[in-house]
């Protein structure tokens, strides 16, 4: 559930639930006029509210998230934390980048880019435990023209597909050998 700030029309204020555990309902607030997105506690036995993280929870396995740090309005790498849900709200476990984004979850584990420089066009792809543990180095990319922005736009447990340079086609990179196979857009969405 989500909804937009009844006070002011104009203010961009959005609240939805994040995760629920136990009597605690996790809340992601972003606030575009004041630039910030931070998470919030719920107790629905105490009835009251509190923040517990600045940030967004971006993904969630059991009692552990990702949580994009900054605020963005462009596509742009973030610091991005793992927290953990506890019975007075959340903490920090560990910081997993300060230049990524997320990209998805798969079996349990948080995949995510780490970008080499500002202008996101190299990167490398990694996978972790929930809980920040076990990160692991799964592959590097960078397009061919070395200016388009390396965009991963799936991942599996044994490949990664990235945007390509070239109109209409993507690039898969296995993990295991490193290849990497033009592969086309009927190609891509038959995967």
């Amino acid at each position: 559930a989500s909804y937009a700030n009844k006070k002011n029309k104009n203010d961009l204020d959005i609240t939805y639930i994040s995760n629920i555990i136990g009597n605690n309902i996790y809340l992601n607030k972003s606030s575009w006029e004041m630039a910030k997105r931070e998470v919030f506690v719920y107790n629905m036995k105490t009835n009251k509210t509190k923040k517990v993280y600045d940030g967004d929870i971006i993904a969630v396995n059991g009692k552990y998230a990702m949580v994009d740090k900054d605020f963005s309005t462009e596509i742009s790498a973030d610091t991005m934390d793992i927290i953990k849900f506890t019975k007075k709200g959340a903490k920090k476990v560990k910081t997993i980048t300060e230049s990524g984004m997320y990209i998805d979850k798969v079996d349990g584990k948080f995949y995510f880019i780490e970008y080499d420089n500002d202008q996101l066009i190299s990167g490398t792809v990694y996978r972790c435990d929930a809980n920040g543990k076990n990160k692991e180095e799964l592959c590097k990319h960078k397009n061919s023209d070395n200016t388009t922005l390396v965009d991963p736009v799936k991942v599996t447990k044994n490949y990664c597909i990235f945007t390509s340079s070239e109109d209409g086609k993507y690039v898969k990179v296995d993990y295991k050998t490193g290849n990497k196979t033009v592969i086309s857009e009927n190609e891509f969405a038959n995967l």
